[in-house]
């Protein structure tokens, strides 16, 4: 299905062999090579949402990063960063994403594990602001597949947020602020709850980050596979139509080509 174009500026598919630990971005608005891998973050072929593979990280201190870059500072225009995600282990806080630079400044998405509810975090130190989106309580499980979204422009409005699971909003909320302009990597697999860095346990696969537009404003049914550069729709009557053109283009080509033979013809006739 089409979802890798221009506002596309990360896109991590994790396909590839088995334990590997090259992990391209194949975004299209993006493109930022491998990303960097830390502790024991691996590609595993065991489990997939699609493709061949997803990232695994099945320890504390293992998660992937990617360093800082404009593409990860939305401001206040619209986005989206949606993902499918995988549990291994709910027993405590488990960290999805997060762009961090210190307690005061920061973006974290995580699951609260005391609480069961998913919640994304900002907050910048100076101008001081501070926003928090908590979802309702979820009845999660640990070896399911789940797709994950966190969007601004949620029902169309520019301060409108919401978190879907599954592609239903379990929190929404109106907040005019901005994402923080933050000298940090992107992370996936590592988060901050509790003045604490919390890390993920699982698989997550097909992560995007949207910049600029809200991929959903209302609920919606979850992708049904991973994100390509192109969605071929062909109209085989198009087709068909184009061939029937092309072999009259040909014939008015061969007309050319006699027409040229018998031109020919009349200056050798005149030379002689």
């Amino acid at each position: 299905m089409s979802g890798n174009d221009s506002y596309t500026k990360l896109l991590m598919h994790g396909d590839g062999s088995d334990s590997s630990t090259s992990i391209p971005d194949s975004s299209i608005g993006g493109d930022h090579g491998n990303a960097t891998v830390v502790g024991n973050a691996q590609l595993d072929t065991a489990q997939k949402k699609y493709g061949t593979a997803s990232l695994l990280v099945d320890a504390d201190a293992d998660y992937i990063y990617w360093p800082d870059n404009d593409d990860w500072y939305q401001g206040t225009g619209n986005f989206t960063i949606d993902f499918c995600k995988r549990f291994s282990d709910l027993s405590t806080h488990r960290g999805l994403f997060q762009q961090y630079v210190d307690a005061d400044n920061y973006v974290s998405l995580y699951w609260a594990a005391n609480v069961n509810k998913f919640i994304f975090r900002l907050k910048n130190a100076s101008p001081y602001y501070y926003f928090s989106l908590e979802s309702s309580v979820q009845s999660i499980s640990v070896d399911t597949w789940y797709h994950l979204a966190v969007i601004r422009g949620w029902g169309e409005g520019s301060n409108d947020w919401a978190i879907t699971l599954d592609g239903t909003a379990i929190a929404t909320g109106t907040d005019a602020d901005a994402w923080p302009q933050l000298a940090a990597p992107f992370c996936i697999g590592r988060g901050y709850y509790a003045s604490a860095t919390v890390y993920d346990r699982g698989w997550t696969d097909e992560f995007r980050i949207s910049k600029g537009i809200a991929r959903w404003t209302s609920n919606f049914t979850p992708p049904v596979g991973g994100y390509s550069k192109l969605d071929l729709n062909i109209n085989i009557s198009d087709v068909w139509k184009g061939i029937d053109e092309m072999k009259i283009n040909i014939g008015d080509t061969w007309k050319e080509v006699s027409e040229m033979k018998s031109n020919i013809g009349d200056v050798w006739k005149t030379i002689f």
